[in-house]
């Protein structure tokens, strides 16, 4: 029995999301600009506002003899450009909610682009580094990469784990009992699928949540393939595994 060390998946999961983080920081720097330039814009049109844009009228009653009574009853007109005020606040808000979302968003695996950076940071990030240390670091203690010298001495090999490629695991027996067929990177035209199964799960936090989204996907794609007509693919794809997945046994 062999265990899966899936450092390729995990790679593959840090880079996207490292990627993903990138972009909405870069977002949000943009966003930040775009509301300090809405914000001067509503600056400048409250500055507008001025008594002289109204006309002041009164009411002037005759008191006999040349005598006038005059009352001011009002200033008529816009002191202040109203409409366009009211136009900018909607665009600053707008542009508000906006920055809120990026920071705070939830989104999922069919919208990755709608998570937002906190989610990110304080969710997915932490469970990478959790798998990282634990499936990754541990996981490759427990193996070796280089056969004892005196490969003649057979006591040399008990106990020991060696440390292998997935292509040098081929035909091998996997960690679920199921012989290890394929390894797969997401280029190539028949491996497209495959990129696309990574691309989907990858903010799943947790490496079994991860497996429990990627195998399933892989089967539909698989299936979408046999129906086009396209079998041997679509078997392929169904028992890839990553390329940059390393496995442990016993030689």
């Amino acid at each position: 029995m062999r265990t899966e060390v899936p450092a390729g998946e995990i790679i593959d999961r840090t880079k996207r999301t490292t990627q993903l983080l990138t972009d909405k920081l870069e977002l949000l720097v943009e966003k930040d600009k775009e509301l300090i330039d809405a914000v001067d814009k509503l600056q400048v049109l409250v500055s507008q506002c001025s008594s002289r844009n109204c006309v002041p009228q009164c009411v002037c009653i005759s008191c006999g003899h040349s005598c006038t009574y005059c009352q001011e009853i009002g200033c008529f007109g816009e002191p202040c450009p109203r409409g366009a005020i009211n136009d900018q606040l909607d665009e600053v808000q707008r542009i508000q909610e906006e920055i809120t979302y990026l920071i705070n968003g939830v989104g999922n695996n069919d919208n990755p682009v709608d998570i937002g950076v906190v989610p990110i940071i304080e969710n997915v990030i932490p469970e990478i580094l959790k798998d990282l240390e634990i499936i990754i670091r541990q996981g490759m203690k427990a193996c070796v990469s280089e056969v004892p010298s005196d490969i003649s001495d057979e006591k040399a090999f008990e106990g020991l784990m060696g440390l292998f490629h997935c292509e040098d695991s081929i035909k091998g027996e996997g960690p679920d009992g199921v012989i290890i067929q394929n390894c797969c990177l997401q280029q190539g035209d028949f491996q497209k699928e495959f990129g696309e199964c990574l691309e989907f799960c990858y903010l799943e936090q947790g490496n079994e949540n991860y497996k429990d989204c990627l195998q399933p996907c892989l089967e539909d794609k698989a299936e979408e393939l046999k129906m086009a007509g396209h079998e041997e693919t679509a078997e392929i794809l169904k028992t890839c595994r990553h390329k940059l997945n390393f496995y442990c046994c016993t030689p």
